[in-house]
């Protein structure tokens, strides 16, 4: 099951890449990875966005298990 701990370790993996927005809604910017997690080896999509003055805080919009990494 996804739980807070499992949803930081996505956010980490996220880490040093470059993403670009895939969705636009009332000035929104929402982005979408698929991650495979080298802890357990399972792929998971993560639908973010950023907030705050700084873009400082990430907002997740929603974290699933997939079966295959999408390329």
């Amino acid at each position: 099951s996804i739980n807070d701990e499992l949803i930081l370790e996505i956010i980490l993996a996220l880490n040093g890449q470059s993403f670009s927005a895939d969705s636009f809604t009332d000035g929104i910017e929402y982005y979408v990875a698929d991650v495979q997690l080298e802890s357990n080896g399972k792929v998971y999509r993560i639908i973010w966005l950023f907030e705050g003055d700084n873009l400082e805080v990430i907002g997740v919009i929603n974290a699933y298990r997939r079966k295959k990494k999408k390329r």
